[in-house]
């Protein structure tokens, strides 16, 4: 079994049906809004504003508070020009239980959403969106797919297809928001991403940083975990994610620190995600709660923005 294979087979253990099932808590749905407005204003013309670093929410209040933060759908002033247009075509790749595709629906004029991911149990999350999707816009095509772009014997072992939609040169824009961490190939799976999007398009990829870099303990240790679905823990600092963007040929790659948040995590995510020294002081002193019968501690991270364009 391949290195890779080893990884995936981690992912696939972790994200189970039974873990989907309480995977959208209000932390992730506070993340993914966030996530919406940097997919919403990645192409403006005033970067500083794309990349200013704002804290997410407040997970005091009913929602986190972000009930009214995504930008009115008229704004010219706070959405991208791409949002605009007729037909576009959008790939969210490991795209989870479509809760970004949905978010991003009612802004997106008409077109066709896809969704790639690896888990069944993450596709079916997603399928069931649908209707809900169709009912902010009917005028989208939305087709989530288990597929695997990067290993045809994956694919053939699990008898999928390629997605008839899945064509070089035809996307718009590409998502992957809280997935590049878990990625150990990735270098491989962005070549192949960077050749599904047309002339100009985009990739725009948000993920968690958690400042791993800064502590002395884990400096050195390995930089893939190949045996844990997280590959990267700590996730990659806006530095790092530029250096592993750059290479691949992209006309330009631009990072940053997009937010702060607070997110509330449960044992395996402490120390599946987080340096060591933030799982001993999250479990020492942080707030708890109970949910789903599991004890959550809550941690202030930070969401990395990289924006790649073609």
């Amino acid at each position: 079994m391949s290195e890779y294979a080893i990884q995936r087979k981690a992912n696939l253990d972790t994200f189970t049906p039974n873990k989907v099932q309480f995977y959208e808590s209000d932390s992730l749905h506070a993340i993914l809004i966030g996530a919406t407005k940097a997919v919403l204003q990645y192409d403006l013309k005033d970067r500083t504003k794309v990349f200013k670093t704002e804290q997410l929410g407040d997970y005091r209040l009913p929602e986190y508070g972000l009930v009214n933060y995504l930008p009115d759908k008229e704004s010219e002033d706070d959405i991208s020009p791409l949002f605009r247009r007729e037909n576009i075509r959008y790939m969210d790749f490991a795209c989870g239980t479509g809760l970004l595709a949905q978010n991003l629906a009612p802004y997106i004029k008409s077109g066709t959403v896809i969704g790639i991911d690896i888990s069944e149990a993450q596709i079916d999350a997603f399928k069931s969106k649908i209707p809900a999707i169709h009912s902010l816009n009917p005028r989208l095509v939305v087709k989530p797919y288990k597929y695997d772009i990067i290993d045809p014997e994956f694919n053939r072992e699990n008898h999928l297809e390629v997605p008839q939609e899945l064509q070089y040169g035809s996307f718009d824009i590409i998502t992957t928001t809280l997935s590049f961490h878990h990625f150990s190939a990735l270098k491989q799976i962005v070549v192949e991403l960077k050749k599904y999007l047309k002339k100009d398009g985009c990739l725009i990829v948000v993920d968690m940083y958690d400042h791993k870099d800064e502590y002395k303990s884990v400096q050195g240790a390995a930089e893939t975990n190949l045996t844990s679905a997280v590959a990267h823990n700590g996730g990659l600092s806006p530095k790092q994610m530029h250096e592993k963007l750059d290479p691949i040929g992209f006309s330009s790659v631009e990072t940053g620190i997009k937010y702060l948040y607070e997110h509330w995590c449960n044992h395996q995510n402490l120390y599946n995600h987080l340096p060591p020294p933030v799982v001993a002081k999250a479990l020492k002193s942080a707030p708890k709660r109970q949910r789903a019968g599991q004890t959550e501690y809550l941690v202030t991270r930070s969401l990395v923005l990289a924006i790649c364009r073609k």
